[in-house]
């Protein structure tokens, strides 16, 4: 028995063109249809996951089916054992969420956070604190980007659109924007010089140990506050 039009409509417009496989990015279209309807209880006897008169022996109702790139439809029908129902239920609940989601509007705080990343990302300090152990020591190149982080954030933090942004958040990262300035000018002030062209990192071993331990905690804070906007989703 075919899969009814309607059915399938109603897969394609949840799937989002992606796979349903965690963390797959396989488009389901590239011009060429790769994806696979994949039922989560097959109608065959000797199917995986097969259960004798599932829902009244239809099958093909757009609960039972998942759309998945041939590889992951290949892998979960060839280890029923470790892909049982459930699971495939919730890996299709999972990514059809995540799908409407992203097709919602972003409020003016997601909006904020997101150019926030986005600035921190195109001036490397993404990479410098992602890349860094927590408790790490110092890492002197911070300094090399923060300065100029810190004034590519300026403008965003002095947005009128910023008004509409949650309070709390945005005096957070605020602080991160203030955090960043004030390393590299706490060090300049320690090497007696505010030329940005100096080799300010250089100066490093000279700094007394107290200013150094300040820039361990605040590389430490920097770290934390990137890594709950990084990860967490406003």
């Amino acid at each position: 028995m075919a899969i009814p039009n309607k059915i399938i409509k109603i897969l394609y417009a949840k799937s989002g063109n992606i796979c349903a496989f965690p963390q797959c990015t396989n488009p389901l279209s590239t011009g060429i249809n790769h994806s696979e309807i994949a039922h989560i209880v097959s109608p065959k006897k000797n199917g995986p996951r097969h259960i004798d008169g599932y829902n009244g022996g239809n099958y093909d109702v757009e609960e039972n089916l998942i759309l998945l790139c041939p590889i992951h439809h290949h892998q979960i029908d060839t280890s029923p054992e470790d892909y049982p129902i459930d699971l495939l239920q919730d890996i299709k609940k999972a990514h059809e969420e995540y799908v409407s989601r992203s097709l919602q509007p972003l409020n003016p705080t997601q909006e904020f956070v997101n150019d926030f990343l986005k600035i921190c990302q195109d001036n490397q300090i993404n990479e410098l604190l992602y890349d860094l152990n927590i408790g790490a020591s110092f890492n002197d190149q911070l300094l090399y980007y923060s300065d100029a982080c810190y004034a590519a954030l300026k403008p965003l933090l002095n947005s009128p659109q910023t008004v509409e942004v949650d309070k709390k958040i945005f005096t957070e990262l605020s602080q991160f924007a203030e955090t960043l300035e004030n390393m590299y000018s706490n060090v300049a002030i320690c090497c007696q010089t505010i030329s940005i062209d100096s080799n300010i990192a250089t100066f490093l071993p000279n700094i007394p140990n107290e200013n150094l331990c300040i820039l361990r905690e605040q590389q430490k804070w920097l770290q934390n506050t990137y890594s709950k906007y990084r990860f967490v989703t406003t």
